[in-house]
């Protein structure tokens, strides 16, 4: 799982479009099956070449392709942390994160939706590089608040607010 973290951190900077086309990529080649078990050829994490994919060309039907998967798994990953359900210290450890560095908290991310969603790896690390670049742009509302502004959703009340996270 820390190979996960380490990817997210070092796909974070890549620009949004070039994150949403390379998951609509390894969503066709793993056939749809975001968890890699299936695929024909396997998915790794050396499946993202960052090198490769700042300078490869990118394609509308890619694009369109990976936006329909993370409008999905975006919202499965919202339920899953911020519903009364969600994990509340993975909640808290993110919205630290977040204070200190958008880069560790897509890594922090990354583990949370392979082990929570059942995500292949590569995969989770895009997903939480993008899911933590839409929400920084407005973060100061906490992790959860932000993200449901994002989903256009009203946010879930948790039983806590986010302000008083004493247990």
């Amino acid at each position: 799982m820390t190979q996960a973290n380490e990817l997210a951190q070092q796909i974070y900077d890549l620009d949004e479009d070039v994150l949403v086309a390379k998951l609509g990529t390894l969503s066709e080649e793993m056939g749809g099956d975001l968890t890699g078990e299936s695929a024909p050829r396997g998915v790794s994490l050396d499946s993202i070449d960052v090198e490769f994919e700042t300078r490869a060309p990118i394609s509308q039907a890619a694009i369109q392709a990976g936006q329909k998967v993370f409008d999905r798994v975006n919202a499965e990953a919202y339920q899953i942390l911020c519903t009364p359900l969600g994990d509340l210290s993975s909640q808290e450890a993110l919205d630290k994160a977040l204070e200190e560095n958008y880069t560790k908290a897509a890594g922090m991310l990354a583990p949370v939706l392979v082990s929570s969603l059942g995500l292949a790896p590569a995969v989770a690390a895009i997903v939480a590089s993008l899911i933590i670049k839409k929400i920084s742009k407005d973060i100061a509302g906490g992790i959860c608040s932000t993200w449901a502004k994002n989903l256009n959703v009203s946010e879930i009340p948790t039983g806590k607010e986010e302000g008083d996270r004493t247990s």
